[in-house]
């Protein structure tokens, strides 16, 4: 029975979380990835005909998508240790943090997403891009010890070392 899978991921789409970036840390192996693709998008769209219907009545077309494959143990494992260090980086910070920006980036750099065509669609009026920029580069280049593991806007950590001129914000019209 998938009811705990149904519960689990019907809860986490309700909240707000996206199908794809949650299911592609969900193995592929033994049907639970097939379970998080169903119950977080074609089981709750009631323009399908598989909402609120059993997994094994619906056709995978209406669910599964290439874009969000199972990554990879070697990936999860990697993505895994990079947002511990966001979890020890941030420990102890009262108020607003970085912390769930740190974890959004590091997952993607785990990937091996491109730093350039992700960060150029964040916007840089906020220091979101500044994050995306140093989230996925800096923080996780062990070589870079003034920047390494550490918060955003620390003092041994100049902007330099992250921010490319050659790949900012590509504008609010492009952006959409």
């Amino acid at each position: 029975s998938y009811a705990a899978s149904c519960k689990r991921f019907c809860k986490m789409a309700v909240a707000g979380e996206d199908a794809c970036s949650t299911c592609k840390y969900i193995t592929d192996h033994s049907g639970y990835h097939k379970a998080c693709r169903f119950f977080m998008t074609a089981f709750l769209d009631s323009n399908t005909d598989c909402y609120h219907k059993p997994l094994n009545t619906c056709s995978d077309e209406n669910f599964m998508d290439a874009t969000c494959s199972f990554v990879g143990y070697e990936v999860v494992k990697k993505a895994n240790e990079n947002v511990q260090a966001c979890s020890d980086v941030h420990a102890g910070q009262h108020g607003a943090s970085y912390e769930s920006t740190c974890e959004q980036y590091v997952k993607l750099a785990a990937e091996g997403a491109d730093v350039c065509e992700t960060c150029k669609y964040v916007i840089d009026k906020s220091g979101f891009h500044k994050a995306c920029r140093f989230f996925m580069t800096a923080f996780l280049d062990p070589q870079n010890k003034g920047c390494y593991h550490k918060t955003l806007n620390t003092d041994s950590c100049p902007d330099e070392a992250f921010m490319d001129p050659n790949c900012g914000f590509v504008g609010y019209g492009l952006a959409e």
